[in-house]
């Protein structure tokens, strides 16, 4: 099988490729880049089209991915080919089946490319020619009846005055087309959106809660993104104050899913999510989310100062706890090596610094608003195996007394929780602790040996 192949990754620039590609390119890729650029596909729509295809040794899957022309993706702005090679595994033949997939695809965006051109540019022609041709009609009519008295020369010159205010707004409109039809698409969804469902408003009267002491639990909850099509069908679970819940299972088995419904992100199609024995609809969504930190996989940080950014969820923090929250997340070492330490500026997409340190500062942002229950979605995902365990133990201090849920794929970090949910499709199929489920020899079982063996 494909899975089987083991890769070695080389990214080019697209300029490399221009120079000397034969020298290092094992299979077809110098050929289809060829065959594009001599179809015009690369060299006349640089912005029109994407370059469709990843061209992986073992012809794994083939994708539809947007980037410049001439590369399969940006990286730091600059475009970049990836380019495999494989140990001889007998591929020849799905290699070429899967190039020839790639040049068809190709081919027909070339295609759709070319005939769009050709007909938004054939229309104000078109329309001009038509104004032209009604003219020469009327003169040759008006030169016949001018002959016979029928019709003064006055007559038809205001005739073709009529023909050319006519027409002029025609093809001022024939410019409009494109932009008219983009704008027309736009309303579309613009009007989609607007009439889409509103979202469920808070309750009158909510109830109070200003720091929850951590029982949380899921009542035969049913949910479905539409109506007609229900992911979790009765889901049910108690997490009490202080446990650690882990929630593992494969890519799309409803995880974060079951997250999102806690956070009220999603509206529950049936049974009920509790908070210290409050249904969540009895809460305002600010004062629900007022209980809960999140960790994601994701990072995200804003254009300004580090100490600024640890400080999102507490905006009246003060120097010394924003310090504080960075050494217990281990990241305070790594801001005092920046130029201006904890005034140092990150850009926009925090670019200057790496997506390690990035994590650990929305690490440092839980320690800060120290809230009663934590939400850790692969937290340590982007951290050396070192840090994440000195991140571990820090985590073991803050998680303690709290209520946590722990979205995991490595399971190694999960073996000490209170309570594992395994999901698949959407639903638990098997709760309880680390050895109950191994024991039980279950879904849980075969994806933890998986790992290990």
């Amino acid at each position: 099988m494909y899975k089987k192949a083991r890769l070695r990754g080389r990214i080019l620039p697209v300029n490399f490729f221009e120079k000397k590609l034969r020298s290092i390119v094992d299979f077809a890729a110098y050929t289809l880049y060829n065959r594009c650029c001599a179809a015009g596909t690369l060299a006349k729509r640089k912005k029109r089209i994407s370059f469709i295809g990843e061209l992986a040794a073992a012809a794994a899957t083939v994708e539809k991915i947007t980037g410049a022309p001439g590369c399969l993706e940006k990286r730091s702005g600059a475009p970049v080919f990836y380019v495999f090679r494989t140990r001889p595994q007998k591929t020849e033949k799905k290699e070429q089946g899967v190039f020839e997939k790639v040049s068809s695809y190709t081919e027909n965006v070339r295609v759709a490319a070319r005939n769009t051109d050709f007909l938004t540019n054939s229309v104000n022609p078109l329309i001009r020619f038509l104004s032209r041709l009604s003219q020469a009609v009327i003169l040759l009519i008006a030169c016949g009846w001018m002959l016979t008295g029928a019709m003064s020369l006055g007559i038809t010159q205001a005739f073709f005055q009529y023909i050319t205010l006519a027409a002029e707004p025609l093809t001022e409109t024939s410019y409009m087309i494109n932009s008219l039809q983009s704008a027309l698409a736009s309303a579309e969804r613009t009007f989609e959106y607007l009439d889409g469902e509103e979202e469920v408003p808070d309750t009158e009267y909510p109830a109070a809660l200003e720091r929850a002491h951590g029982e949380i639990a899921f009542e035969h909850v049913r949910f479905g993104y539409t109506p007609d099509k229900i992911l979790m069908q009765d889901v049910s679970f108690t997490a009490h104050p202080g446990q650690k819940i882990a929630v593992v299972g494969s890519t799309g088995a409803g995880k974060t899913t079951l997250v999102n419904l806690l956070m009220r992100f999603y509206e529950v199609n049936g049974g009920r999510i509790t908070i210290d024995g409050i249904p969540t609809t009895d809460l305002t969504r600010e004062g629900l989310r007022h209980n809960f930190g999140m960790v994601l996989q994701d990072t995200w940080l804003f254009g300004g100062t580090i100490a600024e950014n640890i400080a999102y969820g507490k905006p009246t923090a003060t120097r010394e706890e924003i310090v504080q929250a960075a050494k217990m997340a281990k990241v305070d070492y790594f801001i005092r090596t920046m130029p201006q330490g904890y005034d140092t500026v990150l850009a926009g997409d925090a670019g200057n610094i790496s997506v390690g340190q990035r994590q650990l500062l929305t690490i440092a942002r839980v320690f800060l608003c120290n809230p009663p229950v934590l939400i850790l979605d692969e937290a340590t995902s982007s951290v050396d195996t070192r840090t994440e365990a000195e991140i571990g133990r820090a985590m073991q201090q803050l998680m303690s007394g709290r209520t946590s849920f722990v979205i995991a794929h490595r399971l190694s970090t999960i073996r000490d929780a209170n309570c594992i949910l395994f999901m698949e499709q959407g639903n638990i199929i098997e709760q309880g602790t680390h050895r109950e489920l191994l024991e039980k020899g279950g879904g849980y079982a075969a994806l933890y040996n998986s790992q290990f063996a």
